[in-house]
Formats: structure tokens, sequence, C-alpha cells
């Protein structure tokens, strides 16, 4: 099949996507990870997947309404796809999955090529669900490329400390927050080691580029 119809792409969808196994990883392209749900398990399935499999094997079912935060929640691995009436949604709505979209394909090949960091999970404790910060990390092979996914849902502070990982030793970064504006250069140790501080509000997310600065 993959002789004759080269650009035909297999997904594993066993049960949901729950039979994710190595064996799976050699048939299929990719698999689903999370079925149709909402946007915090989405989170939670791509975090503890990406443990053992690579991100091209996160499909992310959205079922969510299209928000920056419900959309940010969905663009980080593999394939994407929407499970709404999209005829239904509104002006902003559609700008919103637009802008979203954009940024997946920007950054979905170094995410899919990329060595995952797993920086603050998300909760699993039924307490607390759906509530604080969570954040993951890709780092590309030769160092020269990361991005840094935060999400805040529901409680927890106002401000937190986000640590990257896996940096080039000794090189310095250009760090842009997509949404904040900030736009500085720090050196990897002060990126590990001070880290970088974030304010979102409930319900929002921060999107952190960072790209090797040549000496």
């Amino acid at each position: 099949m993959r002789q004759a119809h080269p650009h035909l792409v297999w997904e594993n969808c066993e049960d949901g996507g729950c039979m994710m196994t190595y064996r799976m990883a050699r048939l299929a392209h990719t698999s689903i990870t999370v079925d149709n749900i909402a946007a915090y398990a989405t989170r939670q399935g791509i975090y503890g997947a990406s443990y053992p499999f690579s991100p091209r094997y996160s499909v992310r079912y959205m079922e969510d309404d299209p928000t920056p935060y419900t959309l940010r929640s969905s663009i980080f691995g593999g394939p994407l796809i929407l499970m709404q009436r999209i005829g239904d949604w509104n002006e902003q709505q559609m700008a919103d999955t637009k802008a979203a979209i954009a940024q997946y394909k920007h950054l979905r090949t170094l995410i899919r090529d990329a060595k995952i960091i797993h920086l603050l999970p998300p909760r699993h404790n039924v307490e607390h669900f759906g509530r604080g910060w969570d954040a993951i990390q890709a780092v590309s092979v030769d160092q020269t490329r990361s991005v840094v996914m935060v999400y805040r849902a529901l409680g927890g502070p106002a401000e937190r400390t986000i640590r990257p990982r896996g940096l080039r030793a000794g090189a310095a970064y250009r760090v842009r927050y997509a949404d904040a504006g900030l736009d500085i250069i720090e050196s990897a140790a002060t990126l590990q080691e001070i880290g970088l501080t974030v304010t979102l509000d409930e319900l929002s997310s921060e999107v952190i580029e960072l790209a090797l600065q040549e000496t």
C-alpha cells in the first residue's frame, strides 16, 4: 500500500488510541493519543504519550469550541483534527482557528523531530483536575530552536517561572513571547537556571520560541 500510495497517511485508531505499542509505531505513521475529549485531558494525553513515543504519534481530536486556549491545547504533536461544525463558527472563532493553524504549521516540523522536555505536568489528581499550570517543551536535535508551550487552566498563581532545558551550553538564545510581545536575548545558563517569567489569566496560554544566536 505504501509503495502504491506513498502520500497515504496510516493512523492507528485501535480502541480510540488505547493500544499504543512499539509495533504500532512500526506499522502506522501516527496514532490517536486522545479521542474526542476536552482541552485539559488532551494536554494530559500529549504529556504522557510523548515520554515513550515521538510527538508525531500524538493525533488530537479537538472537541471544544475554538479559543486561543483550546486551540493551543491541541497544536503540540502530530495531525490536528477539528470535531466541530465549522460552518457554525462566528468570525472571531474562525480568525482564532486560522491563527492557530498557522502557528501549528510553523511549529509542527520542529515539534515532530524534537527532543521533548516535560516541564510542568497537567495534574491528574481528581481534586485538582483542570487546575493550575502546565508546560511542555520541544528542542531541535541540533539545539538551535526550541518552543515552550505554557498553559494556565483554573486556579493557581497569576505568574509562574518556567525554566527551559536542553539548550546548548555556553550559547545565547533569542526569546520571543507570542502574546506578551517580549523579545529578548538571554544566555542558555540564565534561561535554565533563572528561567522565564510568564503571566497568564485563567484558561489562557503562551507560546515562547527560542532561537540560537550566532556569535
